[in-house]
């Protein structure tokens, strides 16, 4: 079998999707460049510098170490940050020399480009994040702290208290002089960095021997960037991109085909550009709270577009993040946002959260509804179970049945072999009937109700086919998704639905009468 390889470009989003966090963070984009390069040793093919071409499918730590550092033995053991000792040794490339380099890098404006449209960074906090030896005080410059504060806040343009954040006196600065430099790390770090690679299904790992395998196959690698996938909204600005059901997509097409990449994905995206800061800072937040063990409950202001712009304070159990359509959203469980204070599932969308506070579980204002979370909670594919019970994304309204005619040519072109066929029960015609008078028993539907659905039915060829579905009562999805098909559909119960459907299209032809 053909041993698969890496050639994943360098870009902003491949190092945070490595990261599992912001590249603004200390330390965290040097993590993420490691994790590139020990990625490219172990899978980039014979054709990269740093492929380890005789370390084999399975080695340990002392293997891969010595054949990646040169005069590893020397310089690379134990825990010891070694000097600069060999001019091909990787532990002397610095932050810039990985991400400029002119093969497999990015150049300076390239990365500046991208990077802003992920953290909108000033560029002092910019200079930090790639040169953050240079903000440690380090005596031995023959400057004073003052003289080294001032030439700072001078070529930057700073004031005390923009400097307070970026600046920092250590008790000893000879400790952080080699944190320019990505691989100059103890062997606990790069442990650690293996570690990683096994999470993220880059390696398998056996506990016997602290041996690792590689993988046959890499997981996938659901990210957007100009050198991979495209994803962009309306304003031209690119973002992050998660769906199972594209991984193939993701897997044959997200690498250029002879230099030319040739898969791209456009989704709308209607979060407003000022928010953006507001909903990266909410996703930073939550990624810390799921992080912990157990996951804390929280606490959130939620602006409510179906209460008229009100805001509520929810106390929830936060699930999951999910993009649906146009814009991300919070599923949670707990106090919902209503004034009589209803405990159920919500879909909180991101950019309408005002605040998160983390709660503790002891706290004397938790619903006690919520109580059983802390040891019990509900996985996010209970989330997904609950939505494929029924159409709509609002999973957590009740569902009735609907029955529709579909355009027979429009149902076996567009919906019959798909994967929302599977949620559709054809019925023929005198299935249809049987399944009116059983309906009409069931529901106490009015007489008038009966009759009505009675002779849609009767008033139709015998070759018509039918189909039922569950749908979520309320939601305006759905509504969308009907009109969306058009005349392709046409609605026939429940009567409460289908009053809805033509009361919509009547006003819509006056207005275009007018």
């Amino acid at each position: 079998m053909t041993e698969p390889i890496f050639e994943r470009p360098l870009s902003v989003e491949l190092l945070q999707w490595l990261a599992r966090a912001s590249l603004r963070q200390p330390d965290i984009l040097s993590m993420a460049i490691r994790l590139w390069g020990i990625l490219r040793s172990l899978y980039g093919g014979v054709d990269d510098p740093l492929y380890l071409e005789n370390l084999g499918d399975r080695f340990g730590y002392p293997q891969w170490r010595d054949g990646f550092f040169p005069d590893a033995n020397t310089h690379h053991r134990g825990d010891a940050i070694p000097e600069i000792h060999h001019p091909d040794c990787p532990c002397t490339q610095t932050i810039t020399d990985w991400l400029f380099d002119p093969v497999t890098g990015m150049t300076p404006d390239q990365w500046q480009e991208s990077f802003d449209r992920h953290y909108r960074v000033s560029r002092a906090e910019m200079d930090r994040i790639l040169y953050p030896a240079e903000w440690v005080y380090n005596p031995a410059s023959g400057r004073t702290p003052l003289q080294w504060r001032n030439k700072l806040k001078q070529r930057y343009k700073l004031s005390a208290k923009d400097f307070k954040p970026l600046g920092r006196m250590v008790r000893y600065p000879e400790r952080e002089l080699h944190k320019n430099r990505p691989f100059a790390a103890s062997r606990k770090t790069l442990k650690k960095d293996l570690k990683i690679l096994v999470e993220l299904g880059w390696l398998t790992v056996e506990t016997e021997g602290e041996k690792y395998r590689k993988v046959a196959r890499f997981p996938t690698l659901a990210i957007s960037d100009r050198h991979a996938i495209e994803i962009r909204d309306n304003s031209g600005l690119t973002g992050e991109f998660v769906q199972s059901d594209l991984a193939d997509f993701f897997e044959h097409f997200a690498q250029p085909i002879n230099h030319v990449q040739r898969f791209f994905l456009h989704v709308e995206y209607i979060i407003p550009n000022q928010l953006y800061s507001q909903v990266y800072a909410l996703q930073t937040q939550l990624k810390r709270i799921w992080s912990q063990t157990p996951v804390p409950p929280i606490r959130l202001i939620y602006r409510s577009a179906k209460q008229f712009q009100d805001e509520f304070e929810c106390r929830v159990y936060p699930v999951c993040i999910c993009y649906y359509k146009r814009a991300p959203y919070l599923f949670a469980y707990g106090r919902i946002p209503r004034d009589d204070g209803e405990i159920g599932w919500y879909d909180y969308r991101l950019d309408r959260i005002q605040s998160v506070a983390e709660m503790t579980w002891q706290d004397d204002d938790l619903p006690l509804e919520l109580k059983p979370w802390q040891t019990a909670p509900k996985p996010p594919q209970e989330v997904f179970d609950l939505m494929n019970e029924a159409m709509g994304f609002e999973f957590y309204q009740p569902y009735r049945e609907m029955l529709v005619w579909f355009d027979p040519y429009f149902y076996g072109n567009y919906i019959e072999g798909t994967e929302r066929a599977s949620n559709f029960k054809k019925f023929s015609h005198s299935q249809a009937l049987k399944w009116a008078a059983t309906t009409a028993k069931r529901d106490r539907l009015t007489g008038e109700e009966k009759q009505n659905l009675q002779s849609l039915l009767q008033s139709r060829l015998p070759s018509d086919s039918y189909y039922l579905i569950k749908y979520r009562i309320g939601d305006n999805n759905v509504i969308m998704r009907l009109r969306a098909w058009g005349a392709n559909v046409e609605v026939l119960f429940p009567s409460d639905l289908r009053d809805k459907m033509r009361s919509d299209l009547e006003k819509l032809w006056k207005r275009y009468l007018d």
